[in-house]
């Protein structure tokens, strides 16, 4: 989004060559192969869990991507508060989408602690 449409291109190119190393003759031949492998959220390994994290926040130019990321990701766990982000850990689900934009860095994803019951 932040590179305008072109991105597509890039998409488009990136599938392509994708398929090409897979050797998959069109994305035709991709359909209904991940079924077999979906399950159900319940199902899911609750052996390990991550919160974000600002490791070096002195290094943040406070751009605001990773508040976009969390909010459109539906968490709304990142915010901007006097030009200083600032993470909500409780309400962080760990999905890593902020670390991922973060182009400075700053935000890594860090093991929650488990506690046991």
């Amino acid at each position: 989004m932040w590179n305008g449409a072109g991105i597509i291109r890039d998409m488009t190119t990136g599938y392509s060559g994708y398929l090409a190393d897979k050797q998959i003759p069109d994305p035709n031949a991709l359909r209904c192969r991940a079924l077999p492998r979906i399950g159900t959220h319940a199902s899911l390994s609750r052996d390990s869990s991550r919160y974000a994290y600002r490791e070096s926040p002195e290094q943040c130019i406070s751009c605001g991507h990773c508040v976009i990321a969390c909010r459109d990701g539906g968490y709304h766990a990142i915010s901007v508060i006097e030009r200083h982000v600032t993470i909500d850990k409780d309400t962080c689900d760990g999905c890593g989408l902020c670390s991922l934009v973060c182009s400075g860095g700053v935000i890594v994803m860090r093991p929650r602690m488990q506690t046991k019951e």
